[in-house]
């Protein structure tokens, strides 16, 4: 026996919202499973690449260590910049992790480290954490402890 699959716009933490998806090739939001087209203007039915669009917050991590340069993660997720932002500077004061730079705007947080992982599993578990990890039971209640603490 299967159980149904969730809600997709039941939200998985407080603050998140529901974001149109947009056709990735076309740059156009999906309604109904159906996109405008650009260049003809004909609704097509949208069965590519699928991605979060405003107000969707894209995010992108990077690191420029010289290790492991190479290390680039990349998100679309449905919460507010500020969530989103907190949420990140949390887990790079717990992972200890040296930044280079951070640029948010209403849409999108680009986030460069300068830190030496010592192995791709371990950048794939925190880069995980900071795009993701503001889903684990009770994060929103540690999320607004530790608010208070630093606002008296």
């Amino acid at each position: 026996m299967s159980s149904a699959p969730a809600c997709p716009l039941i939200p998985r933490h407080p603050d998140e919202f529901h974001a149109t998806p947009w056709d990735a090739h076309a740059n156009r939001p999906v309604v109904d499973g159906k996109y405008q087209d650009p260049v003809t203007g004909e609704l097509r039915t949208a069965c590519g690449s699928i991605r979060g669009g405003p107000p969707s917050v894209d995010i992108v991590i990077m690191n420029i260590n010289v290790s492991s340069c190479n290390y680039i993660a990349r998100a679309s997720r449905d919460l507010p910049t500020r969530t989103l932002l907190c949420h990140i500077m949390k887990v790079v004061e717990q992972h200890m992790l040296g930044i280079d730079s951070v640029n948010a705007t209403e849409y999108s947080i680009r986030l460069v480290l300068c830190h030496q992982f010592e192995n791709l599993d371990q950048w794939r578990e925190i880069s995980g954490a900071i795009v993701d990890g503001f889903r684990e039971p009770g994060y929103r209640q540690r999320l607004d402890r530790l608010s208070e603490s630093g606002s008296s």
